[in-house]
């Protein structure tokens, strides 16, 4: 009897063996058909306004990353979810009220690259998204945020993208500079930025306020005093804080009284916007900040990278600001990837490490708030393309 027990018992154990072995694993916490877990990232885009272009590349540079990203599955069992909203316009309340209703009814778990200084600033100072603990990360914007405010950068503010300029021009010969800002730029941001590029220029950087001019801007005296200021200062090089509609217009102002009067703009300055605004011709000369890289051209495996992805997932040419939305999205899986939860991973002040991102160095130990100061000098072509 109990020989005959012991080979009924055998026969059901190698049974059962052997319908495990034909059977498939599947994990316990990710089941066949179950969804993975995502990361939903927020990005609120300018579909109308001065940024439009530039956001809009920028989201498809990120998106770009963040599919292929989760077709190699980097973050394993996890999956980005990209959820976008789009403003009509560059109205900082318009963005902020978006990245409310955003945390509300999407609940993501980051709020990632919205455009321009002013929406920022409205975010940093709204205690509705303060209070909901999600990180800001990759803000197109070149002014440095409160230290209350959950930010992370991953670009060069705009005093580091025109020390770095002061530094290229130098090295060329020209020596003396000049500051312009619109009316509207705060007084205490004109004022640091002064100060600290004539920290860099080795002497005062005079400033100019550029008026605020209407429909017969070429008649307003207060914009014939500006010009005589910029003329008396001697300046070879003149930097403009504004935005695209209001650089092209500077541009063409001074250009058009000094002729070879370099003009600077910052990245976030588009030159599609601004072969849009204005004839291409007139704008061959223009000098622009980069923020990233020549994304038609170079060596860089981030750069090569970016170049074959995009033609696979858009098809386009590649652009400063898509490349840019590329590295911010690799930026963010990295970070996801070292552990932990989201605002662990990607809240500020935690990134405390050098991040190699194909080539490019982030290093957070030496610019805990920005990761970089990488800017680069660009000039338009006659055709309104740039070289860098």
């Amino acid at each position: 009897m109990s020989h005959l027990l012991l080979a009924r018992a055998s026969l059901a154990l190698a049974l059962c063996a052997a319908s495990l072995l034909a059977t498939p694993f599947i994990p316990a916490a990710h089941a066949q058909g179950e969804p993975r877990p995502t990361v939903r990232v927020g990005i609120v885009t300018d579909r109308t306004g001065a940024f439009a272009e530039y956001s809009r590349d920028f989201f498809a540079g990120a998106k770009t990353w963040f599919d292929e990203a989760n077709a190699r599955r980097l973050l394993g069992s996890r999956r980005i979810e990209v959820v976008q909203r789009a403003t009509t316009g560059t109205d900082a309340n318009a963005t902020l009220n978006a990245a409310r209703a955003m945390l509300v009814e999407d609940r993501p778990a980051l709020l990632f690259g919205l455009p321009s200084d002013a929406a920022l600033t409205a975010l940093c100072a709204d205690p509705q998204v303060q209070k909901s603990g999600v990180p800001i990360v990759s803000p197109l914007a070149g002014v440095d945020a409160p230290a209350n405010c959950n930010v992370q950068f991953s670009r060069a503010s705009y005093a580091q993208e025109f020390a770095g300029a002061i530094r290229q021009l130098r090295n060329m010969g020209v020596s003396r500079f000049a500051l312009v800002t619109p009316a509207d730029v705060a007084p205490a941001l004109r004022n640091t930025l002064r100060q600290q590029l004539s920290q860099t220029a080795g002497g005062a950087v005079p400033l100019v306020v550029w008026p605020v001019t209407g429909a017969n801007a070429s008649a307003n005296p207060a914009r014939t005093a500006a010009l005589s200021q910029i003329q008396a200062s001697g300046a070879q090089a003149v930097f403009v804080l504004a935005d695209s509609l209001e650089y092209g217009e500077i541009y063409n102002a001074i250009t058009e009284r000094q002729p070879g009067t370099l003009v600077v703009g910052p990245s976030l300055v588009n030159p599609i916007t601004l072969s849009g605004l204005f004839p291409t011709p007139r704008l061959q000369g223009a000098v622009l900040s980069q923020a990233v890289p020549d994304p038609t051209r170079g060596s860089l495996a981030v750069v090569r990278e970016f170049r074959q992805l995009f033609n696979k997932y858009f098809a386009e040419a590649p652009t400063h600001a898509a490349l840019e939305g590329f590295i911010a999205a690799r930026l963010v899986v990295e970070r996801l990837r070292s552990g932990g939860d989201v605002p662990d991973a990607l809240s500020r002040g935690t990134a405390n490490k050098v991040i190699d991102v194909g080539g490019l160095s982030f290093d957070y130990t030496r610019f805990p708030l920005r990761g970089t100061e990488f800017a680069d000098l660009a000039m338009m072509r006659k055709d309104g393309s740039l070289a860098q």
